[in-house]
């Protein structure tokens, strides 16, 4: 009797053992490739709009080229291609040209950091193909929110092929995937200006690459300044791309004080120190070390200005500075 109860408890443990411990996903379980191409439908659900399609087409290369082709009535295009950002649509008579840096996370790629260790919730055979699913869920302000995500096999690679949002338990957004190729060949030309046709350009700047300060630095050729005093916090951080050269755009919040910083290696032609306003605008450009540095903010914050810059620098005196400053100045 002894032994039957012994082979029982111990069945017991067994079982809630493996009911205890949860399947989840591993990026790792999937291959790397250097082309994909493939179609995105997503489907939005509203009481208000009702339901809203955006349909299109994405092909990318490894390292630095994607194309979005939008398949509806104005069939807009984007396209990156090394340092270039280019766009037009049906109704521009022109394409729109603009520096930028390859930051290129695509969907799918956004969708593979999101279920990175979360619960496999079940599976799914559909057309020969087993799909696993993934559950993500969240609660906010006593408001259910749940992603599932259907994995499947496409020519040896795990994707993505169906994505549903719900929010207490009603569906306001699905997203299909379509692959077309993977790790087959691209045409290049696909990539190009004139792959867009023979409208006139319209250069129009910078196109920023928002992403977090640590990955940014590994755009850069210098190490950067980051301001670590209390009562400012780092609220956005942004990659610009002018005349081949990567600038860092750092946004800094303290209650109403919004100061931005610019941060890229110095130049030759770069002066040590200067201070000007423009409008209601002030600008402070100084040079720390390797980096040209231009600190800029409203003019009203102008105290609050040059006490950050004193936070950045080791090698001026910004309160002598700020003193001379004032001495030609009526409005400060």
């Amino acid at each position: 009797m002894k032994r039957i109860f012994i082979f029982i408890l111990m069945a017991l443990i067994i079982f809630f053992i493996k009911n205890s411990i949860k399947e989840v996903y591993v990026s790792n379980e999937n291959g790397s490739f250097k082309t994909i191409s493939y179609i995105e439908t997503i489907e939005s659900y509203s009481p208000w709009d009702g339901k809203i399609i955006l349909k299109k087409s994405v092909s990318y290369v490894y390292p630095d080229k994607l194309r979005v082709d939008y398949l509806d009535e104005l069939n807009s295009v984007e396209i990156i291609n090394g340092d270039k950002y280019f766009y037009t649509n049906n109704n521009i008579d022109h394409i729109i040209v603009r520096w930028t840096i390859p930051v290129l996370d695509i969907d799918i790629f956004d969708i593979f950091k999101m279920i990175e260790g979360k619960e496999i919730i079940g599976y799914e055979v559909k057309n020969d193909v087993q799909y696993r699913i993934i559950g993500i869920k969240n609660k906010v302000d006593d408001v259910q929110y749940l992603t599932k995500v259907w994995i499947g096999d496409y020519k040896g690679f795990l994707l993505p092929y169906k994505v549903e949002y719900f929010i207490s338990n009603k569906i306001v957004t699905q997203r299909i995937f379509e692959y077309q190729s993977i790790d087959d060949k691209i045409d290049l030309h696909s990539f190009t200006l004139s792959s867009l046709g023979s409208k006139k350009l319209l250069f129009d700047g910078s196109e920023p690459v928002y992403l977090n300060f640590n990955r940014a630095k590994k755009f850069l050729n210098f190490e950067p300044l980051i301001y670590k005093n209390n009562g400012y916090n780092l609220s956005e951080t942004k990659l610009i791309r002018e005349e081949g050269k990567n600038i860092l755009n750092l946004v800094y919040i303290k209650g109403d004080v919004i100061i931005e910083v610019f941060e890229r290696k110095k130049e030759s032609k770069d002066s040590l120190l200067s201070i000007k306003n423009d409008g209601d605008k002030i600008y402070v450009d100084f040079i720390e070390g390797d980096i040209f540095i231009s600190v800029v903010g409203a003019i009203e914050n102008y105290v609050d200005i040059i006490d950050f810059c004193s936070g950045l620098s080791d090698k001026l005196n910004f309160e002598k500075i700020d003193g001379e400053y004032r001495d030609g100045q009526d409005d400060i």
